[in-house]
């Protein structure tokens, strides 16, 4: 990410040289950083936002990425138009991988007969991950 304006509203960069395996850490959101989600998702607000994980070395120079998101969140109903507060806990999953090997899987995945993949993974750039994005992605909107 080259600019800020590039920047996720919640952003965690971790240097990849830095991470030794099974690296556990924790993120709470700044209520700028809630404020700047919650307008993103077009949601009410965010009251809570945190996140709980873990990385892990797999071959090829990928990470995996095993975490617990916990968010209160307050979204606009559909029907009554009324503030709804939900509470989520909610696990999440993401592999990192260099984006070379990205390059690869995407033109397998263009042949036919090609590797399906569920989850496309997320890149690592420019020698970092960041994990704000990976921390969100869960979280309901509009």
């Amino acid at each position: 990410m080259s600019h800020d304006t590039d920047r996720p509203p919640l952003s965690r960069p971790l240097l990849i040289d830095e991470i030794r395996d099974d690296a556990q850490g924790e993120i709470e959101a700044t209520q700028p950083e809630m404020a700047a989600v919650a307008k993103l998702l077009d949601l009410r607000a965010i009251k809570e936002l945190s996140f709980a994980y873990r990385l892990s070395h797999g071959g090829g120079g990928r990470l995996r990425l095993v975490g617990r998101l916990t968010a209160a969140v307050t979204q606009i109903c559909v029907v009554s138009l009324e503030p709804v507060e939900v509470s989520l806990e909610v696990p999440v999953e993401a592999e990192f991988w260099p984006v070379s090997m990205i390059d690869q899987l995407e033109q397998s995945a263009e042949d036919p007969g090609g590797p399906g993949q569920l989850d496309w993974p997320e890149p690592m750039v420019e020698g970092r991950i960041d994990l704000g994005p990976s921390s969100t992605r869960p979280l309901p909107s509009r």
